[in-house]
């Protein structure tokens, strides 16, 4: 729980099915309720307010305790409302599921403050069955026709990476790298 400028609250159960330990359920909940700043050309343009439902259900199998690997089914849901009027305003909501395949590659020495390692996840999946509800304003007049924007509500695909690694230079100083990455 996060009682914060922004409220965010997540829940999560993990339950390991068989004798090795290796295979695991994971059932998860999370809303957040945030403040999002919109910019035009570095300029601040104006504010929403965001909110956002998910829960996750997935298996993965742990060969090891360095490499994971699973598939999971997520429903979303996302409300956009405006709190300071911009050019371009989006107002409404959209909910969507997303089925997806995962991994992730640990090597790192401790799980805080490490000094050595390696760590990779990767999320790769098809976003489908989008319900918007959704209208957009250019400079307050309602744009009826989404396409003209641009956007669009098809069945499409992502991938998502993310890598951050350590290294030791000297007995009190490491140096740290991450990388992130995504396509739709």
């Amino acid at each position: 729980v996060n009682l914060g400028e922004n409220f965010r609250i997540r829940a999560e159960h993990l339950q390991y099915l068989g004798r090795g330990k290796n295979i695991a359920l994971i059932l998860s909940t999370q809303f957040d309720n945030m403040a999002m700043t919109t910019y035009n050309n570095f300029i601040k343009d104006g504010l929403y307010g965001t909110r956002l439902f998910k829960t996750d259900a997935k298996m993965e199998y742990s060969a090891n305790r360095k490499f994971t690997l699973g598939a999971g089914t997520r429903f979303e849901w996302i409300q956009y409302k405006p709190s300071i009027q911009s050019i371009f305003e989006v107002r409404g909501k959209n909910d969507f599921f997303t089925t997806y395949g995962f991994f992730a590659i640990n090597t790192l020495n401790k799980s805080i403050y490490p000094v050595k390692g390696l760590k990779i996840e990767g999320e790769f999946g098809e976003v489908f069955n989008q319900h918007p509800e959704v209208m957009y304003y250019s400079e307050g007049i309602p744009v009826f026709n989404p396409d003209s924007t641009g956007i669009s509500y098809n069945d499409y695909q992502r991938v998502v990476i993310s890598a951050e690694g350590y290294t030791p230079i000297t007995h009190k100083l490491t140096l740290s790298g991450n990388f992130q990455s995504g396509v739709n």
